[in-house]
Formats: C-alpha cells, sequence, structure tokens
C-alpha cells in the first residue's frame, strides 16, 4: 500500500470514529424551521435512514467499502442527510473514487456546512480539497443535433446541448458519433484542476476525403509516350536497315560475288549501325513501356480521410530526363520526395 493511500485510510478511520457521534446526533428528535435538511421528512423515513445509517457505518469500520456505499445510497433514499453524504464520501476515498467522493462531499456541506459539526465540517473541507487535487473538467458539446458524445466510453447525453463532467486527472477520451458521420476520439493529458472544452464538429465521409495521386496524372503516361516512340524509332530503323542489307547483298550477288566497293560497304556499315539502334530502341521502348504502365498503375487516384486542419501534404515528384550518347538513346528517371 502506498504512503498516500495509507494516510488517507487513517484519516477515514479516525473521521469515522467522530462520524458515529453525528450518526447519534442525525437520528435525534426531530427539530422544527431551522433545519432544512429536516423539512418534508416523515418521523418513519428519518428513523430508517438511521438504522440504515448505522448499519453503514459499521461496515465502513470493517472496512467493507463497497456494502457501506450501497448501504448509505439506502438511508440518503430515505432521507438525504448531509451527514450520511459525508460517511459516503468517506467510504468512496477509501475506494479510491475521487469523482463520487466530491459529489457525496458537495451534498454535505450544503447549507452552508450548518448540519455537520464545526470538527465534521473542517474534515469535509479537507478531503473536498483533496479531491479536488485528483479531478479535472470536461466541457462537452456538439453543433448537430443527435451527436451522441461519449466520455471515457460512457455516454453523455445525444443531444447538441453541452454537458459538463469531472474526471480523473491523466489521459481521458471523447468520442463523438452520428449516423452518416465520421466518428471522433481525441484524448488529452489533464492535470489537477485543468480544463477541457470539447466542441464536436460533425463531418460526412465526403468532407473528410481527399484524393491524390504520387505523380502529376501526365508524367506516367510521357514515359509510355517515350517507350513508344522508341519502338517506332526501333521499327523505322529496322526497315530501313533491312532494306539496305537487302539491296547491299543484292548488288553482290548480281556481280557475281565480287568485292565489295567502298561505297557499299560503307553503305553496309551504315545499315548494321541503324540494325543496331534498331535493338536498342526496341530494348529500351519495352523497358519504358513495362515502367510506364506500372507508373500509370501506381499513379492512379488514391482516396484518404483528413483531419479537418491538415494542411496540403506535398506529393513526390517523377523527373523524366532524355539522355544522348555515342552509344545511343536512353532515358533516366529520378524520384524526388
Amino acid at each position: 500500500m502506498s504512503g498516500g493511500n495509507a494516510r488517507l485510510i487513517g484519516a477515514v478511520l479516525s473521521a469515522l470514529l467522530c462520524s458515529l457521534a453525528l450518526a447519534n446526533s442525525a437520528a435525534a428528535a426531530p427539530g422544527t424551521g431551522d433545519q432544512p435538511w429536516k423539512v418534508g421528512v416523515s418521523d418513519d423515513a428519518r428513523a430508517t435512514a438511521n438504522s440504515l445509517f448505522r448499519e453503514a457505518n459499521k461496515l465502513l469500520k470493517e472496512s467493507r467499502f463497497k456494502e457501506a456505499i450501497a448501504v448509505y445510497e439506502d438511508a440518503i433514499s430515505a432521507w438525504d442527510h448531509p451527514a450520511i453524504h459525508y460517511n459516503l464520501a468517506l467510504a468512496l476515498m477509501s475506494l479510491d473514487s475521487p469523482i463520487r467522493a466530491h459529489e457525496a462531499l458537495r451534498n454535505a456541506l450544503r447549507f452552508e456546512g450548518s448540519a455537520l459539526e464545526s470538527d465534521k465540517l473542517n474534515e469535509a473541507k479537507t478531503h473536498l480539497k483533496w479531491t479536488r487535487k485528483q479531478l479535472a473538467t470536461v466541457e462537452l458539446s456538439a453543433k448537430l443535433e443527435g451527436t451522441v458524445l461519449l466520455l471515457n466510453g460512457q455516454e453523455v447525453n445525444d443531444s447538441s446541448g453541452t454537458a459538463l463532467r469531472l474526471v480523473r486527472i491523466g489521459w481521458n477520451t471523447v468520442t463523438a458519433r452520428k449516423a452518416g458521420y465520421v466518428e471522433q476520439t481525441m484524448n488529452k493529458m489533464l492535470g489537477p484542476g485543468e480544463s477541457w472544452k470539447f466542441e464536436a464538429d460533425m463531418y460526412t465521409p465526403d468532407d473528410v476525403t481527399r484524393y491524390r495521386r504520387n505523380w502529376a496524372w501526365w508524367k506516367p503516361w510521357a514515359v509510355v509516350g517515350g517507350g513508344t516512340a522508341l519502338v517506332v524509332l526501333g521499327g523505322v530503323s529496322h526497315s530501313l536497315a533491312s532494306s539496305e542489307i537487302a539491296t547491299f547483298d543484292d548488288d553482290i550477288i548480281a556481280c557475281g560475288g565480287c568485292v565489295p566497293s567502298a561505297a557499299q560497304k560503307s553503305d553496309r556499315d551504315t545499315a548494321k549501325l541503324e540494325q543496331t539502334i534498331a535493338f536498342a530502341s526496341y530494348g529500351l521502348g519495352a523497358a519504358a513501356l513495362v515502367t510506364g504502365a506500372y507508373l500509370v498503375y501506381a499513379n492512379l487516384e488514391q482516396s484518404y480521410r483528413i483531419d479537418i486542419k491538415e494542411q496540403a501534404v506535398p506529393s513526390s515528384e517523377l523527373v523524366l530526363v532524355p539522355t544522348i550518347s555515342p552509344d545511343g538513346l536512353g532515358l533516366s528517371a529520378s524520384l524526388n520526395f
């Protein structure tokens, strides 16, 4: 057991001994006029409440806190007396329930604390200060009627009204739900006495859905176009080379296998170079077409949801640069993030 809890239980038990005298006072014959907590309460209700009060005090003394709480609440149902709320707060603090204990202490201090003896009044004020150090405040509201608000998983309301709730210090979670709208959830760390104002501003899926591509729509198609152009260029170059080689062969056959002239050799070498360029163009073009097809697929629009406050997200950029070298034509690509 921690030192803080030990001190708390010690204080509770010490206060309990004093509260027994208060129980007898509460059970005394009804007064008149100047005691507003007695107004409208029958003798039978007071007797029932006092009997339950004494039973609960016994349970509290035996550290049977949950049972004591239930009996105190029954006593309050019979007679809503500040002294019963005071002892209820003691039991609740023993179970480390500062929110309910805070409420019980506030009820105990009604009528300016006049229902309590002076020592109980001081103790109640001290305990109230202790509970306040364990609590923070959350104010919840919604702009749209019918919005369901949940605080730490517990439903608060289902309208557009404002709700004020005490919560324990630490992480707290608020959720807003409404049919046809995107559920919102927010977490916040709260310290002693801090407040958090949450106003649910609901949005439809269309409101928070955006579409993006990895690159400008035309860039992958430019790669496809470049690949197509290279294949066409390769086809033209191949056709010319084939024609020139066929002409060379025909000339050699026509002269009966003579030695080619310098001009014929030059034409043959040019044709072979064109044929090499054609094959290179086929290869580069095919690679560009495959790459372009993949980039077209990768660049299809993708939907994503945004935080309403989210700014535009810069997209990655594809840079294409054609290259020419003594070895042939080429295409380089770089992807910038």
